[in-house]
C-alpha cells in the first residue's frame, strides 16, 4: 500500500483529551482510507508538524491491519504526500 496523498477534514482540538484531532483521508495506491486521527499539541505550533503527527497516527492504525502486520502487504508513503494539504491550510 503506497500513501500518494492526504487530506484532512474536521481539524479541532479534543475538549476531554487536549488532543488535536481530525478525519484523515489518505489516497493510495489502492483506493483511499479514511481514519480518526489524533496527535499531542506540546511542541506542534506549525501546520506541517500537526499534519505530520496527524499522518503517523494514521500509519500507526494502518500499520495494525492484518495484511500490513503480516507483511503480505507493504506500507509506503510518497515524499510529496503532505504537499497539497499544506498548501491547502
Amino acid at each position: 500500500m503506497h500513501i500518494l496523498d492526504m487530506k484532512v477534514a474536521g481539524l479541532g482540538d479534543c475538549p476531554d483529551t487536549g488532543r488535536i484531532t481530525a478525519k484523515v483521508i489518505l489516497l493510495t495506491s489502492e483506493g483511499g482510507v479514511s481514519l480518526a486521527a489524533a496527535t499531542d499539541p506540546a511542541d506542534q505550533a506549525d501546520r506541517r508538524a500537526i499534519l505530520e503527527g496527524l499522518l503517523n497516527d494514521a500509519l500507526r492504525q494502518i500499520k495494525a491491519f492484518p495484511e500490513v502486520r503480516t507483511g503480505q502487504k507493504r506500507l509506503t508513503v510518497a515524499e510529496d504526500a503532505l504537499n497539497r494539504e499544506m498548501q491547502e491550510g
